[in-house]
């Protein structure tokens, strides 16, 4: 993993997330990956340079295949190799630690990590996507439109479906990811 230049946001994000109030994907991604987690109200009581630091980490190919970067806000990275890939995770979960105990005065949860993340199939779409497809009125993606995604934009669909109603960035994430056609949305 490695931090790039600015913070790593889909253009549906930029919205709520351009002055990083809410928890991008991107660090959501690095939070599920290293097993931790935090509360909204512990984000944003870190530093706003301490959240553009971590939302900085570039969110790159792993397990389930594909360039994790969106197609445009996204920064896209190549892997390097899995033992990189852990060691900078750890340094993200550690300046996570450190900056959660300097301004919040604990760390933050942490668990095992996942064997896999929301997303990693890349062969079975999730029922919670179906779900939001249908609370939106959308068509359901097909399997080749799904596997074609990013391994980060599978997990961003899934993330954003999480619940049984209709998440404001679902429509805006499918029409990002071209996956919305001649549809009214």
């Amino acid at each position: 993993m490695t931090r790039q230049d600015r913070p790593q946001l889909f253009d549906f994000e930029v919205p709520s997330s351009e002055n990083l109030s809410y928890i991008p994907l991107s660090v959501r991604f690095h939070l599920d990956r290293s097993g931790q987690r935090i509360s909204l109200d512990d984000w944003q009581r870190l530093p706003y340079d301490a959240r553009v630091t971590l939302a900085s980490y570039a969110v790159e190919e792993g397990p389930g295949g594909g360039a994790l970067g969106g197609t445009d806000g996204v920064a896209r990275t190549r892997t390097s190799p899995s033992t990189v890939q852990q060691s900078s995770e750890a340094d993200f979960a550690a300046l996570l630690r450190a900056w959660m105990l300097e301004h919040v005065g604990r760390p933050p949860e942490t668990g095992a990590p996942p064997a896999s993340l929301p997303g990693d199939d890349r062969a079975a779409l999730p029922a919670s996507v179906a779900a939001q497809c249908a609370l939106a009125g959308l068509d359901v993606p097909g399997d080749d439109a799904w596997a074609a995604l990013s391994r980060f934009q599978r997990y961003a669909l899934a993330k954003l479906s999480r619940k049984a109603t209709l998440n404001h960035d679902f429509v805006p994430a499918m029409t990002e990811f071209r996956l919305v056609h001649g549809q009214a949305v």
